[in-house]
């Protein structure tokens, strides 16, 4: 069994371009899966693309109802 590949928040935010405060909201509201540790979140790399690709698809809708 492959163990998840995991990402810090600082990493997430990076590949989001959000605040690193952001995406941990994202992680305590359950948007992004991630895992709270002593003093971080852990977040699961495949939440982060998965989320990247619903923006954009939501973003393509968008411009194609402004049409």
């Amino acid at each position: 069994m492959a163990k998840k590949q995991t990402i810090t928040t600082a990493e997430a935010a990076e590949m989001l371009g959000l605040a690193e405060r952001t995406v941990q909201r994202l992680c305590q509201t359950g948007e992004l899966r991630a895992e709270k540790g002593t003093r971080s979140w852990t977040v699961e790399k495949v939440s982060v693309k998965e989320l990247i690709k619903a923006r954009q698809k939501a973003l393509k809708a968008k411009k194609a109802r402004a049409k």
